[in-house]
Parts: structure tokens; C-alpha cells; sequence
């Protein structure tokens, strides 16, 4: 006889199936579907949540565009933010070189302030809320108050890359005279990974002489017309420049010399204040040996090689009929600043959207030609034949 008792059914329910806590740097998908995300948002949105865990993914490399470089360091970041051990093999000798070049996180405003709201209200302070400020552990949020958080963010100019790597591809070397080689391939591929690196905070605030300079292109012409008079220093900025300067323009002023007079029969003893250098020059040297000096020319010729692309310190600018023109400098990415000793005229150039010379070859050609002044031979050419240093 049937009995009417309850009977559990042969299936249940495995809670312990269920994640119950999620591991991160994974997504959760439809159907049971673990995503692990490429580091590239976009890149993430098209292949629907990022890579399926477990899966090999292999990317085809480019010999004419860095793109799979970005891509492998965008993915390494995202494992690294999240605490993952990543494994990376390469024959070069020296990986932490690569390592270096990772980019890193940069937590909006938005993020800061609502990770500071979220301590907060864990931490049960028993002090007025306008001192929580001072308690807060957000240390990156500190350290970011200083003046390299506040610098322009760098960018590529795809645009650019892409016209860069026409000309400059075996195909259309062989049909023109396009002076690129291998060499500017691979300055163009270390510009494409640099960018990343120097938006971070730590290469900023680093001193690197050579390579993270932070300035503005009036304070850079305004350092360059000092040089171009033989150190004299030019007059703060009018009321009428716009915009407005700093209000606290910086004016170097020298010491004097006190030499003790001769004793002379009949006169009293003392000393007068003899001044060496004027307090508007950093230079005590003629104007023509201060040139010399940053030329390799003169007295200095025998520190330079002959008719060679560098003085002391400086690049040596000549106009298209190889006559020398000034003195001054050119940096990866398409910023630059020189001077016209005949001229007494300084200009430069600097760009947060990086390029390889077509902006800023457009903008020096501009200003001579309406100025009627020698246009550097480095930038007289149509094409992209703009120094990259």
C-alpha cells in the first residue's frame, strides 16, 4: 500500500556551485561564462565581456604598427591592478625594460571621492567632519595635489602614425626618396610605448633631464629669447598678454664683487662696490663667445666634432643653403624650440598629442614665412621630415 510521506527529490540545488565571492579581475557572464577582461574597455565590448577564461588567445603582430604592443601591455596592467601572476616571456636580455613601460592606473575625481566616502562611514571618527580630510588614508589622492597632476595628459596622433608608416613602408621607400629607415620604424614603436609610461605619476615627478621636461612653449621661447640676446633676460609680461603670466616672473640678480681699494696718501680708507654683472644677464661672457660656446664653435671647436649636428648642449640649426642659422633642441614627439641668432627670434613648439612633425613642421613654416626669416632645413621639406630626437 502506498504510503503518502514525502520523499526529497533526486536532484538539489549545489549552493556550493555558486561563486561565493567573486575573484578579481573576472566577470560573471550569461550561461556560466567567466570573462576575463583585455584591459582595453572597447576591445571588451566587441569580443561581448573580454576573454574567456581558459581560452588561448593569439594576436597576429604588425610589423608597421605597435598595436599588439598596446594590447599585451594593457592586458598585463589589468592582471597586475588585480594582484594576478603573469608569466612573460621574451627573448630580449633585459625584460624589466618592457616591465617598466606598463601603464598604470589613473583613479578619476569622481572615484576618489567616492573611495574617501566609503572609508568614512566605516570608520566610526569621533572628531568634527572638516578634520576627516587630514586622517584619510587615500595616499595617491595626496600625493596627486602637486603640480605633475595638473600637467596635460599625452596623447597619440593615430593620424599621423598612419601617414608616418605610409611613407615610410618598404613599398613606398622604393618608389621615393624617403630618408626613414628602420631605425626612425623603431623610435616611432618606443614614442607609441612611451606614452603610457610618462602620463604616469612617478615618471613625471622622476628628474630626467633628457626626457621629462614639463613646460609651457612661452616659458621654452621665453628661455630661448634670453639665449638668443647672450643672456639677457627679457622684461615681465605686459598687462596686455593674454593669457597672463605667472605673477611672480622669475628676474636672476647677481652678486657684487667687493674689492678692497688701494691706500692712497692722503685719502681715508675704504672699499667701493664694483658690480661684475649686470642683474638682467646670466652671462658674463660676450654675447659672441656665449654663442660659440653653445655653436662648438671658437674656442670650444675642438670640443665638438666638425661640421657635426651638435654644439654644447645644442642642436645646430642651418637653412637650406647649409648656412647656421641659431642654436636649439628638438624632442621625441614632434615638440621643438630654437633660435635665430641674426634674427634675435625664438620660437617653440609643444604638443600633448604627440606626432612626428607634420603639425609642428606646418606651424614653423607659418610663422617665418609671414615673418620673412630662414626656415630651419629640417623643417622645410613637404613631407614628414621634422626631426625626431
Amino acid at each position: 500500500m502506498a504510503t503518502n510521506k514525502g520523499r526529497t527529490s533526486s536532484f538539489s540545488r549545489n549552493f556550493s556551485a555558486a561563486p561565493t565571492s567573486s575573484i578579481p579581475g573576472l566577470k560573471y557572464g550569461p550561461n556560466g561564462t567567466i570573462f576575463l577582461s583585455s584591459g582595453v574597455p572597447d576591445l571588451d565590448k566587441i569580443l561581448g565581456g573580454g576573454f574567456h577564461l581558459g581560452s588561448l588567445v593569439m594576436i597576429m603582430e604588425d610589423t608597421e604598427a605597435p598595436h599588439h604592443m598596446l594590447l599585451l601591455r594593457n592586458f598585463m596592467s589589468q592582471g597586475l591592478v588585480h594582484n594576478q601572476p603573469i608569466l612573460y616571456a621574451s627573448p630580449s636580455t633585459n625584460p624589466r625594460a618592457f616591465l617598466g613601460t606598463l601603464p598604470t592606473t589613473l583613479a578619476s575625481k569622481d572615484d576618489r571621492s567616492r573611495n574617501a566616502n566609503a572609508d568614512a562611514e566605516q570608520k566610526d571618527l569621533r572628531i568634527a567632519w572638516q578634520y576627516k580630510k587630514y586622517l584619510g588614508e587615500n595616499k595617491p589622492h595626496i600625493e596627486e595635489r602637486g603640480v605633475e597632476s595638473r600637467l596635460a595628459t599625452l596623447t597619440l596622433d593615430t593620424n599621423d602614425l598612419s601617414r608616418f608608416y605610409e611613407i615610410s613602408s618598404p613599398r613606398a621607400s622604393s618608389c621615393s626618396s624617403s630618408s626613414f629607415n628602420s631605425s626612425s620604424i623603431f623610435q616611432v614603436d618606443v614614442l607609441a610605448g612611451l606614452v603610457p609610461l610618462f602620463n604616469t605619476l612617478n615618471v613625471r615627478r622622476a628628474i630626467l633631464p633628457a626626457a621629462n621636461g614639463h613646460f609651457s612653449a612661452r616659458a621654452l621661447t621665453r628661455f630661448y629669447a634670453t639665449l638668443v640676446d647672450g643672456g639677457v633676460v627679457p622684461p615681465p609680461h605686459s598687462s596686455a598678454s593674454q593669457p597672463l603670466l605667472g605673477t611672480h616672473p622669475h628676474i636672476p640678480t647677481a652678486t657684487t664683487i667687493v674689492i678692497p681699494e688701494k691706500k692712497r696718501v692722503g685719502k681715508k680708507k675704504g672699499s667701493k662696490k664694483e658690480p661684475r654683472l649686470d642683474s638682467s644677464k646670466i652671462f658674463y661672457n660676450p654675447k659672441q663667445k656665449v654663442f660659440d660656446s653653445f655653436l662648438g664653435l671658437g674656442d670650444y671647436k675642438k670640443l665638438t666634432f666638425p661640421d657635426g649636428k651638435f654644439g654644447l648642449g645644442f642642436k645646430r640649426v642651418c637653412s637650406t643653403n647649409g648656412s647656421l642659422i641659431g642654436f636649439g633642441h628638438a624632442g621625441l614627439g614632434g615638440s621643438t624650440a630654437y633660435c635665430d641668432i641674426g634674427n634675435r627670434f625664438a620660437i617653440s613648439v609643444t604638443l600633448n598629442k604627440l606626432s612626428f612633425g607634420s603639425v609642428t613642421r606646418d606651424i614653423i613654416q607659418l610663422v617665418c614665412s609671414e615673418l620673412e626669416l630662414p626656415i630651419p632645413e629640417d623643417y622645410a621639406d613637404s613631407g614628414l621630415a621634422a626631426p625626431i630626437n
